[in-house]
């Protein structure tokens, strides 16, 4: 599974019955993830859900909790599901516009499949988190050293050839000059 994902949140309560979050995890957990997989285009393994009561969010004071979990029976207390769907990073990007246009959908694609399954989409729930950037991959040994070994090579090979190239010049002036000495030696003794 790629640790690259995207974070969907919704919320929703059972169409017939009251949804807990137990029975939720027992029933509803697989074919939720199914519906995932189907907007998301990502398999349905790289969906990972966590179910938590709506109105007691897990950082919520004790209190909280307790007032959600006696709220009267008629009022259904909705569930929050937090859905991380993993998808290679150059995917990533794409499950957030899907989602969109499943919501958008004429045919209301998305709440349709979750009526398929007993769920009902909470109108105005759905939230996307953002993904968080993918951990730095390792270097390794040899890859940091052939980056220095790319930079070094050129820089020696252009210093050896402007020090060949300025031993050349350096050894032709030298000739020349001797040349001219001795031409001039020359020119002096036929005087």
């Amino acid at each position: 599974m790629p640790e690259t994902f995207q974070e969907v949140d919704m919320k929703v309560e059972g169409v017939t019955e009251p949804l807990t979050v137990n029975g939720f995890n027992a029933n509803k957990m697989q074919p939720f993830q199914v519906v995932m997989s189907d907007t998301s285009g990502q398999p349905v393994e790289w969906i990972i859900v966590k179910a938590s009561l709506a109105a007691a969010p897990a950082g919520a004071p004790p209190a909280a909790r307790r007032r959600a979990m006696l709220q009267a029976p008629a009022q259904q207390t909705p569930l929050l599901l937090t859905c991380q769907v993993h998808a290679p990073a150059d995917q990533v990007a794409s499950i957030e516009p899907k989602f969109q246009a499943a919501l958008a959908a004429p045919d209301y694609t998305l709440q349709r499949q979750l009526l398929g399954i007993g769920l009902r989409l909470i109108n105005g729930s759905v939230t996307y988190g953002v993904p968080p950037s993918p951990p730095p991959t390792p270097k390794s040994d040899s890859g940091g050293s052939s980056n220095v070994v790319k930079i070094v090579v050129p820089i020696v090979v252009v210093v050896a050839v402007l020090a060949l190239a300025g031993l050349g010049v350096f050894v032709y002036m030298r000739r020349k000059r001797r040349a001219q000495a001795g031409a001039e030696a020359a020119a002096r003794a036929n005087l």
